[in-house]
């Protein structure tokens, strides 16, 4: 005989019923709502992913574009180089010649050292453009120019892109050249108006030359620039004598313009090869 159930245990058990309905649901929605979670999260975990290779070779693209072009361009401006301008006497090309020198054109590759504010331009494409400069005047001068990064490459060193302080002083060490030259451009932050190049040297065995090299750029500028002595690293490497030469300053709009010109790196290459047969003169 089944047993009847009261009203009030009806009522119970539909409650329970009613209750149990709805923790079904509840359960379904937070299952509906954690499958739809890991979805988006896996979806954003992908697009990241693939947005990061993008972008990745999109920058490798253009650095690659852009050490081309600078390589082009630094080609071109050295073939603009007038080796008639310069008047060396007799005993100045005898000093020259046979003698060696490290020619390291600062920053490179993803370093770019100071960007100019008013034209974007990069000083390691600047650096690259003077040392080619030099480098070609020096060589037909007869003297062997080592460069510690090239628009080619080298042995030592297959691309400019990647270079180390290790790499860069190496290159230098393993040389035992007679002098360093390493190019560069200065940017002083408390002053806009300051204009000019300046000579940076580290050993005292190097001050004569820095500070010969610094009268005769302030004679043909008309300045009154001071050379600077401190620890500097890349001149640590090797024992030969070395500067370090700031062809002016990204800080002075002015001459931020007028550093990328072929008039002015001439004249800066000029001047300083000119400097240098001196030097070799007074110390054969």
């Amino acid at each position: 005989m089944t047993k009847q159930l009261t009203m009030n245990q009806k009522k119970k058990l539909h409650r329970k019923k009613s209750r149990a309905r709805k923790m079904r649901n509840v359960l379904r929605l937070l299952i509906v709502i954690l499958a739809v979670g890991i979805f988006i999260l896996a979806g954003l975990v992908v697009v990241e992913f693939f947005g990061k290779r993008a972008n990745t070779t999109t920058v490798e693209g253009a650095n690659l574009n852009q050490t081309r072009n600078n390589q082009s361009e630094s080609k071109d401006i050295a073939e603009q180089v007038d080796l008639t301008d310069f008047d060396f006497s007799e005993e100045e090309m005898s000093a020259l010649k046979g003698k060696e020198i490290v020619i390291d054109a600062g920053h490179g590759g993803t370093d770019s050292g100071t960007i100019g504010p008013k034209t974007g331009v990069y000083e390691s494409k600047l650096n690259m453009q003077v040392a080619s400069r030099m480098e070609k005047v020096l060589t037909a001068f007869g003297i062997k120019v080592i460069m510690t990064r090239e628009n080619t490459g080298t042995q030592e060193m297959p691309s400019d892109k990647g270079l180390t302080w290790e790499q860069r002083g190496s290159i230098i060490k393993n040389a035992k050249a007679d002098l360093l030259l390493s190019i560069h451009h200065n940017y002083n932050e408390t002053s806009a108006k300051i204009h000019g190049v300046q000579v940076l040297f580290r050993e005292s065995g190097t001050k004569d030359f820095a500070v010969a090299l610094q009268e005769k750029y302030n004679q043909e500028l008309q300045i009154q620039m001071d050379y600077l002595q401190d620890e500097y690293r890349v001149l640590s490497y090797g024992k030969q004598p070395g500067v370090i030469i700031e062809c002016g300053f990204f800080s002075n709009k002015e001459e931020e313009k007028k550093l990328q010109t072929a008039e002015y790196q001439n004249w800066l290459v000029k001047t300083t090869v000119e400097a240098v047969a001196e030097y070799f003169t007074k110390n054969p």
